[in-house]
């Protein structure tokens, strides 16, 4: 799965990369097509920019505070 390692732009959007890797796994399980397809557009329907950020967040303040380092939420936010 090289497609993997390749860093998302606007060709290559994360939702791209999520659903082909979505597709190669649940066809590597022998999925159903449909089932697939119905899971794929759950996923789709999930604003899943925003929870990656929040699990993210977390994760840094939970090494922040496990490594006594300042994170600041603030300065991860992009524009």
């Amino acid at each position: 799965m090289p497609y993997i390692a390749k860093k998302c732009d606007m060709y290559f959007t994360l939702e791209k990369k999520l659903e082909r890797f979505l597709r190669v796994t649940l066809g590597a399980y022998h999925v159903p097509d449909d089932i697939q397809r119905e899971t794929i557009a759950y996923i789709g329907k999930l604003k899943i920019r925003e929870i990656t950020g929040q699990v993210m967040n977390k994760l840094f303040m939970a090494l922040a505070m496990k490594y006594d380092f300042t994170f600041h939420e603030a300065n991860t936010k992009r524009k």
